[in-house]
């Protein structure tokens, strides 16, 4: 899933975890990628060149991958 999914997905994981007597912020979460570095333009995220790539990913450092 894209970024813009994650903090749907992170509501439904606290949800489900308040709706299990724990505490959501007891569950661990993990957000693999993956990207493609390129000599040409912007393919999508993380898929095109390094400088998309250093601002996407610091981005998401910076912000938290979801708030």
């Amino acid at each position: 899933m894209g970024p813009d999914a994650l903090n749907d997905a992170n509501r439904r994981i606290d949800d489900a975890a308040t709706a299990a007597g724990r505490s959501p912020d007891d569950i661990l979460r993990i957000y693999n990628i993956g990207g493609r570095i390129t000599d040409g333009v912007s393919s999508g995220f993380l898929d095109g060149p390094v400088d998309q790539s250093v601002d996407q990913l610091t981005e998401l450092t910076v912000e938290g991958v979801a708030q």
